[in-house]
């Protein structure tokens, strides 16, 4: 019996990035509610672990702007609640997230932006492969999971890899060698 699961890998994009003489303008990827009068938009750069670093606020009733205390730059927020980098260099490079703030009673707004200009270090993106299940030729008939992987493969990962199913590859082959304890009374 097969069965198909999806796995994710990240992709990649490619803009030139001008050091020290430019100015960056990152879309806020959100959906918004059109007619709907937002009341704060801030960004942030996500971390490699999933964390997040404030950069900045901007209260969009009083046009007030608050760089958060971590942020490296001097930010701005555009009129299209784009975040605007002054003098963007490699340092700059990673996710960002938008996040519009409504009237009470509405959601909140989130969206990615990946800024990975030339000569930034690119991550690995996760493109849909097939993960494929198939029935494992045993006495037990259990469903064992076969993964294709989809990317880039060095030596050293592919060692990591072989080690794993090795690993558990013996591990599976001890547990159904074991012999189950017996209670002895005295």
């Amino acid at each position: 019996m097969l069965k198909t699961c999806l796995q994710y890998t990240w992709l990649l994009l490619m803009v030139p990035v001008n050091e020290g003489n430019s100015v960056t303008s990152l879309p806020c990827k959100v959906h918004v509610e059109l007619g709907l009068q937002y009341r704060k938009v801030s960004w942030y750069k996500v971390d490699e672990d999933d964390g997040f670093t404030g950069l900045v606020l901007k209260n969009l009733q009083t046009n007030e702007t608050l760089l958060y205390k971590s942020a490296q730059h001097s930010y701005q927020v555009g009129e299209d609640y784009s975040l605007i980098l002054s003098n963007s260099s490699l340092s700059d490079c990673g996710r960002y997230r938008c996040t519009l703030w409504p009237p009470v009673g509405h959601q909140i707004k989130e969206g990615d932006y990946d800024f990975y200009p030339r000569g930034c270090p690119q991550p690995v993106k996760m493109q849909k492969s097939d993960v494929v299940q198939s029935k494992q030729q045993s006495s037990n008939q259990k469903d064992s999971t076969v993964s294709v992987v989809v990317g880039l493969v060095t030596p050293g990962s592919l060692l990591i890899i072989v080690l794993v199913v090795l690993a558990v590859t013996i591990n599976n082959s001890k547990l159904k060698q074991e012999v189950p304890y017996k209670s002895v009374h005295l």
